[in-house]
């Protein structure tokens, strides 16, 4: 099992634990740093009612807000009014620009926050405010550590250059097989090979046809690419980050007029 020529990797390392993928975390990092910079009238407009509402509730609500929509949509279910308004302006948010899943609605909510607590004038105002979440904590195993010996070199019985020589090949092939093995336990407890990423241009793409609205062909022939390879690309960034494709014919950046 050879990786070192292996494509670029999203989250650096080769395996992952299912349902704690950092990698996945990390694409969506790109994806919404994409959205900032190609669509930034998403932050805009996440800048409009909802962090209205959200400065509203802070006020005068005694409780924290819920920070994830899931815990969000509980709490409305729950009987608190206060937030039916909150609720409903994240989630017509998240439909108008076509980011319409929860981790979307998770990252608004974790930016209002942020907005709410700095001034208004604050860089962080212009940015998302990324939740990392328990999902990066490592998980603890215990893999075997690497243990090397070799006979001590004789200078009576050899040259310095050949100790050398069958020295560092010991090592190779002791490493190796190190390697392999720790490789073979990961996958048997049920570890999963990160997916490699070669390009923060598919998240760019994504952005502009998701968000922006333009066609495979359109993006195509801006960036010079032919269209398989860019529908390629923006289909395989969708599918890191969980995110649905719009259709086709449905364009993407609604009216800039204010929303109400």
């Amino acid at each position: 099992m050879n990786r070192e020529n292996a494509g670029s990797r999203l989250g650096a390392t080769d395996y992952e634990w299912p349902g704690r993928e950092r990698s996945r975390v990390i694409a969506r990092s790109r994806f919404l740093e994409a959205v900032r910079k190609h669509a930034p009238e998403v932050l805009e407009d996440l800048q409009a009612e909802p962090l209205e509402l959200e400065m509203r509730i802070a006020t005068t609500e005694t409780l924290s807000i819920p920070r994830t929509w899931q815990d969000l949509v509980q709490a409305v279910e729950g009987g608190d009014s206060n937030l039916v308004s909150l609720r409903d302006a994240v989630l017509a948010w998240s439909r108008r620009w076509h980011v319409d899943v929860d981790w979307c609605r998770d990252q608004a909510l974790w930016t209002l926050m942020r907005w709410e607590r700095v001034p208004a004038d604050d860089p962080a105002h212009t940015t998302w405010s990324l939740e990392r979440g328990s999902q990066f904590q490592p998980v603890v195993r215990g893999w075997p550590p690497f243990r090397f010996y070799h006979a001590p070199w004789d200078p009576t019985d050899t040259s310095r250059t050949i100790a050398a020589q069958a020295i560092r090949s010991a090592f190779e092939q002791k490493l190796a097989h190190y390697l392999d093995s720790v490789e073979e336990a990961a996958q048997a407890s049920g570890m999963r090979s990160t997916p490699e990423k070669r390009s923060d241009d598919h998240f760019a793409w994504l952005a502009r046809y998701q968000i922006g609205g333009e066609s495979f062909e359109r993006l195509a022939k801006d960036v010079f690419r032919d269209r398989r390879t860019v529908a390629a690309g923006i289909k395989d960034a969708a599918r890191l980050i969980d995110l649905p494709l719009r259709s086709p014919g449905r364009p993407g950046r609604p009216s800039r007029r204010r929303h109400q």
